[in-house]
């Protein structure tokens, strides 16, 4: 889910919450959303999503972790502990 579509499933949630109309426990669920879209709105608009490459090393044992941004051909392919090959597996942050 990017930011976007966070946004704007609080937003639905919010709609959804407002429904429930003027009872306690709604009341607080409003706010607290209305907060939370306030602040998400605050933050850097169209950053890429950062990918983490994962490997451990067969050689020295050494689990590689390595935070970049890189075009999508781009894959790590040695330990940085070590130096030998070692294969990566990636994970979006």
């Amino acid at each position: 889910m990017n930011k976007q579509e966070c946004i704007e499933q609080l937003q639905n949630l919010k709609a959804h919450c407002s429904d429930w109309g003027d009872e306690e426990p709604w009341i607080k669920d409003v706010k607290a959303l209305e907060m939370a879209i306030k602040e998400l709105n605050k933050t850097t608009p169209g950053v890429e999503v950062q990918e983490q490459f994962v490997g451990e090393c067969d050689n020295c044992g050494y689990v590689n972790t390595i935070n970049l941004q890189l075009p999508k051909h781009i894959v790590p392919k040695f330990c940085t502990q070590c130096g030998c090959e070692t294969k990566y597996i990636k994970k979006a942050l």
